[in-house]
């Protein structure tokens, strides 16, 4: 069970799902995030964490954090919300999670999609635009709540949706972005 790895364990399983099942190298610091995201959400920590890398390392490492979490809990009703700052770019990470999953040999076979959410079994990925004036409810406890380009974003808006999707869970939160002076959303969080 995920739950009795440990960070080092876990960081080890999702490098060998990234690398052996669609033949991508993420780097050491993607792969240590990775090992302190899955252990949160694996434990269900509910820790926040801000990736303060170059926009493509955010992006990759994002992407199979998103297909690693789908399968590996394709048998438990959870769900990874998405949260962008507009549309247009919630459609691009729609794109870049529909090619990694077909790109992996572990989820090309298993992928579903349903509106604008990806489902692996009973586990889905939803995406969402910080613009929507209300996030629907979702009743699946949530896994992970990951914000892409959350400089963009609010830290008022985004606190009130997040607050809102994620009550009563612990759900992991993940800041995508860079810091930018004037931003207390990014600011806040640590690296």
């Amino acid at each position: 069970m995920l739950k009795d790895l440990s960070a080092v364990e876990l960081m080890s399983s999702f490098n060998g799902f990234v690398s052996e099942g669609c033949g991508v190298v993420l780097n050491k610091r993607q792969l240590e995030a990775a090992g302190a995201i899955l252990e949160s959400v694996c434990r269900g920590e509910g820790s926040s964490f801000r990736l303060n890398f170059s926009h493509a390392d955010q992006q990759a490492l994002s992407t199979h954090l998103l297909a690693y979490l789908l399968r590996m809990y394709n048998q438990s009703e959870h769900s990874l919300l998405v949260i962008h700052p507009d549309p247009g770019k919630q459609v691009g990470a729609m794109d870049q999670l529909v090619e990694c999953l077909w790109a992996n040999i572990f989820t090309r076979s298993c992928l579903t999609r349903v509106g604008d959410d990806f489902v692996i079994g009973s586990c889905r990925a939803r995406f969402y635009h910080a613009a929507e004036a209300l996030l629907p409810v979702v009743s699946a406890p949530h896994l992970l709540v990951l914000v892409d380009q959350s400089r963009d974003i609010p830290a008022e808006v985004l606190d009130a949706q997040v607050s809102r999707l994620t009550t009563g869970g612990n759900s992991t939160r993940v800041l995508c972005g860079v810091s930018v002076a004037g931003n207390d959303l990014m600011q806040r969080e640590p690296d």
